[in-house]
This record gives structure tokens, sequence and C-alpha cells, in this order.
């Protein structure tokens, strides 16, 4: 903590273009140990990539340790104990001169919505993407003698993977397997709105982690919308689909809507949240729908994203209410005033 403490005061004193030039590098290491973490276990008896665990042995072990990432199921084992946390909050400012020069900090950099300051977001995109590629080729070497033939292979053994896992849970859990898209799409809606709080998909362990999920269950807060009556979630889960498709409905007519060139500059920033939001909603539910498991566990990711939607949806909702408000409070102080 005290090395990073002093790399931070060392890094807040270099010049904009170095700071960006770390910041980047550093996210690259670490997305580069998430890759190095999914391709380090033996595959069908078969050793991980040398680059892999010549990596992951002389660069990944102390940051996965330090971070607690180097058991990624310890959750899963019954009363697993106390786990280390570390929180850090960073404060900044971020000038409107300020331009980032290199790396992913650029995607973060506000722009205008068009010209030329699309170009350099747009540019960094394409490196990071034909960096991934690369990165994924490196580490993994049946794909150097024949790229395009290893890439079909692996999406191959994917789907019949896929396959044998479904058709061992359409056995196991029958109503836990989608065998269309409108059963993925009422799936999705069900986990996400409706359902009660799931702790295991069968129920192997089921006794040993009762006690647990009553402890857990005595706090109403730790259900949220997910209690464990369908009919309450009926509700409460109506309540926040409604406003989460009032949200998607205010957002696209924000983005759609043309804007004036006075209020441009005002709404630019709202236009680009509302753009990056929509963006990774729409990716978030397409990688979703395209599963047939469904696991409540799966669908953890669009729990933000619900959450920010709705939120604007009620936001939005309220806008006339509360500007009626503050009108009439306006209204009022020179009167109670004189």
């Amino acid at each position: 903590l005290a090395g990073g403490a002093a790399a931070g005061a060392i890094l807040t004193r270099a010049s904009p273009q170095v700071r960006y030039a770390l910041l980047s590098a550093f996210a690259l290491y670490h997305f580069g140990g998430i890759l190095t973490a999914v391709t380090w276990p033996d595959t069908n008896g078969t050793s991980p990539p040398w680059v892999t665990t010549q990596s992951a042995s002389r660069l990944y072990i102390p940051y996965f340790k330090f971070l607690y990432l180097s058991n990624a199921y310890h959750f899963y084992s019954p009363e697993p104990g106390p786990a280390s946390h570390l929180f850090l909050l960073l404060t900044y400012e971020l000038k409107s001169e300020t331009r980032p020069a290199a790396g992913l900090a650029v995607l973060a950099a506000p722009r205008g919505t068009s010209g030329p300051g699309w170009r350099r977001p747009a540019r960094s995109l394409a490196w990071l993407a034909a960096g991934f590629l690369a990165g994924a080729i490196v580490l993994s070497p049946a794909l150097w003698r024949a790229p395009a033939a290893g890439l079909r292979a692996m999406a191959q053994a994917r789907q019949e993977l896929l396959a044998a896992q479904t058709s061992a849970l359409g056995v196991a859990t029958p109503g836990l397997v989608a065998n269309g898209l409108a059963e993925r799409v009422a799936g999705l809606l069900y986990q996400v709105y409706f359902a009660p709080l799931a702790f295991w998909e069968a129920p192997n362990y089921a006794a040993q982690t009762r006690a647990a999920e009553a402890v857990y269950l005595a706090n109403p807060l730790n259900s949220g919308w997910h209690t464990q009556s369908v009919a309450n979630n009926l509700v409460i889960g109506g309540v926040m689909l409604g406003l989460t498709l009032a949200g998607l409905a205010f957002g696209a007519l924000a983005l759609l809507r043309p804007r004036q060139p006075a209020s441009a500059p005002a709404l630019a920033g709202k236009w680009h949240a509302l753009l990056v939001v929509g963006a990774w909603s729409a990716a978030t539910v397409a990688g979703l729908l395209t599963l047939n498991i469904i696991w409540q566990r799966y669908y953890l990711p669009l729990v933000p994203i619900v959450c920010l939607w709705a939120a604007y949806g009620a936001a939005s909702l309220a806008r006339p209410f509360t500007e009626r408000l503050a009108a009439w409070r306006a209204a009022e102080r020179p009167a109670s005033q004189s």
C-alpha cells in the first residue's frame, strides 16, 4: 500500500501525457492478468501455453494475491471465513483544456459529437481491438500455425461443451434451460425482476447452506426486490420493470431529439453518458441472450444497468413535478420577502 501511494504521488507530478500513458499501460497489464488467469488451468489434459505459465509465475502471482484474485471460488465453500477488502477512492478534476494523448484514457475524454474529435477515440479503440486479438493469439500456441482453423475448432469445441451442459442440466434442472429466444427473454426478465434470490442451482449442498441463507435473508436490504415471495416480487419487480422501460424510452428520446446549438454544450455530457450506458446495456443483453442456461448469477451484470435505467426513468417522470414545485417556490419567495 505504501508503494502504491508513493507511485501515485509520483504520478501526480508527471505530465498529462505520461500520466495517461502509464495508466493505460497499467490497465493493459490488469486485463492481461485476467487473460492469463483464464488461460492458466489445464484444458482436457492439455497444459496451459508456455507464455501463460511464464507470465503468471513471473508477473502476475504477487499482483493476484495483493488484489485477492487468486481464489475465485472461495465464496462457494461453506463458511469460508472473512475476506480481505481493499477500497480506493480517487477524486480528481478534469479540466476541459486537458486532452489525453494516448491509450485507454482517451476514450473517457469529453469531446464534441462530430468532427475530428471522434477520430482519436476511434483510433484508440481500433488499437485496443488489435492488441486484444494479438494477445489472444500470443497466449494460444494452438493458433500460431493456423489461426483461422484454430478459432473454428475452438468455437466447435465450445458449442459441443455447451450442448453437453445443456443436455445434462435439462435432466437435472429442466426449468432452468431455455429452448429458444422467447424462453431466453422470459428467463432473463424473470431472473432479473421477479425471481426470489437463488443461492444454488442444484440443491447438492442446500442443507449445509440453509443456516447461512437464513442469516442473510434476515436483513431485508439484502433481498432488494428479490424477496422470497413471488407475489411481492410481481409488484415490486413490476414497478422496477416499468421504471426501466420508462428510462429506456426517455433515454432514446434524448438521444434522437435534435439539439439546439445554444444548448448543445450543456447537453453534450448527458448525451455521451446516455450513449455509453445504452451501448453497455445493448452489449450485455445481447451477450446474455446467447445463453440457454437460465441461472440467476449469470444475470448479475444486468443489476447495475437496471438500477441506472430505473433511476433515470424515475427522475424523468418526476421532472415535471419538481420543475413545477421549483417554479411555485420561486413565485412564493418574492411575496414572502415583501
